[in-house]
């Protein structure tokens, strides 16, 4: 089953996060990811209003999504997204139980 990996970045540093930005793509490809969607939100429906960049990017499987982001060559860049922002990732998969299921 598919498994995305959402992002939502509030730029602090910007070259930092051009620079994690152009060095995250490969390492995406390489575990099977592709970008549904990157770029500034443009309208908040609901929520505090703070400009935001978002993202969506999908994977075959869970396994897939988890092994990128565990991944050693994605763990540097890791580090370097939370210098240059602050930012929230979550993982939604249709193959993975809802919360408080179990």
């Amino acid at each position: 089953m598919a498994t995305y990996i959402i992002v939502q970045i509030q730029i602090h540093d910007r070259p930092a996060f051009r620079q994690y930005m152009e060095a995250a793509r490969p390492i995406v490809e390489q575990h099977g990811g592709t970008y549904i969607v990157r770029g500034r939100v443009t309208d908040v429906l609901e929520g505090d209003g703070e400009p935001l960049v978002a993202g969506v990017i999908e994977f075959a499987t869970r396994d897939a999504a988890l092994g990128f982001y565990e991944s050693a060559e994605y763990r540097p860049l890791r580090e370097l997204r939370a210098q240059a922002t602050t930012s929230s990732l979550v993982l939604v998969s249709d193959d993975s139980p809802p919360a408080g299921s179990g």
